[in-house]
């Protein structure tokens, strides 16, 4: 039995050559990869939403480069 695995990381954009708080998420079962892209641009969108909100909280204006987010994710068939 095959199925698709979404695979996300998330982490802050600092100065060049230098990579902060990386974060992996996967989410299992998806039966074609156009779901598993469609879940990941749903996902990918929230968390930007999210994000904005938690760096408004600290007082980063919209703007700013400062801790920028940057989210990557794959769709991989694996398998089971």
């Amino acid at each position: 039995m095959n199925e698709w695995v979404l695979i996300l990381t998330l982490n802050l954009l600092t100065f060049p050559g230098e990579m902060r708080d990386i974060s992996p998420i996967v989410v299992s079962g998806f039966r074609s990869q156009q779901n598993c892209d469609k879940a990941a641009a749903a996902i990918t969108n929230r968390i930007l939403v999210l994000l904005g909100k938690a760096r408004e909280q600290q007082g980063i204006k919209p703007g700013e480069n400062k801790g920028l987010p940057a989210i990557w994710y794959e769709c991989v068939n694996i398998a089971k």
